[in-house]
């Protein structure tokens, strides 16, 4: 879904991400797949 974000957006969800693998790093069951085609998201 991030294709059509505009730049600020992608990085705000770039950054929610983030806090989400750093909130669950210790867990280890925890596991975050992020499928995209926009190459300046991955």
């Amino acid at each position: 879904p991030t294709t059509n974000l505009d730049a600020p957006n992608a990085e705000s969800l770039a950054a929610a991400l983030l806090r989400i693998m750093e909130d669950r790093k210790g867990q280890e069951n925890f596991q975050l797949i992020v499928i995209t085609h926009d190459e300046r998201f991955a």
